[in-house]
């Protein structure tokens, strides 16, 4: 990975960045990697994160998306054929691969944080991780945010539930309907 991460971006220690372990997740089409930005040199190191795509994805990614679209048009004409229901699988698959095609255009993710850092700027409870200068189109370098999911609520009391249930509400339906785009 870090060698990956170098052909990206030159060499590390030129940026004041260190690799701060081993992957932290790995998905279908990228891996997350820790590291610690020395921003200022008598400043306490920043962490942060590498989103990486992983090699020839955009290539792989896109071929396979189109088999199983093509996989979804022989499904559809079987059930036609057999006289089972219409479940539309290849137009289910198209869809699929229009949302699945993006995660490999790091520039527009990129561009979605920096818009949301100043959407969410004025909502303490809305935490965005910071965009690192040192991005590229293969990698996403972002401040890395300790938390845990919003969906783990089992431990949370009702009220503070309800609290959260508002917050999700207004942070991500309300505020972009609203915001008219311009964050």
């Amino acid at each position: 990975l870090k060698a990956a991460i170098e052909r990206e971006l030159g060499p590390l220690d030129r940026l004041g960045v260190r690799l701060d372990g081993p992957a932290l997740a790995e998905a279908s089409v990228a891996v997350v990697v820790p590291y610690l930005w020395q921003r200022e040199p008598e400043s306490a190191p920043v962490r942060g994160v590498f989103k990486v795509l992983k090699p020839d994805i955009e290539a792989n990614l896109e071929e396979e998306l189109s088999l199983l679209q093509g996989v979804g048009g022989l499904l559809d004409e079987r059930c036609q054929a057999l006289g089972l229901p219409n479940i539309a699988y290849e137009e289910t698959f198209a869809q699929v691969r229009a949302l699945l095609s993006r995660e490999v255009h790091l520039a527009d993710e990129q561009a979605h944080l920096a818009h949301a850092a100043k959407l969410y700027a004025g909502v303490p409870e809305v935490v965005i991780p910071e965009l690192h200068p040192f991005s590229g189109p293969r990698i996403t370098a972002m401040g890395r945010i300790d938390g845990r999911k919003v969906t783990d609520v089992d431990d949370l009391a009702a009220a503070d539930r309800r609290r959260l249930a508002d917050l999700v509400v207004e942070a991500l339906i309300a505020m972009p309907v609203w915001s008219g785009g311009d964050g």
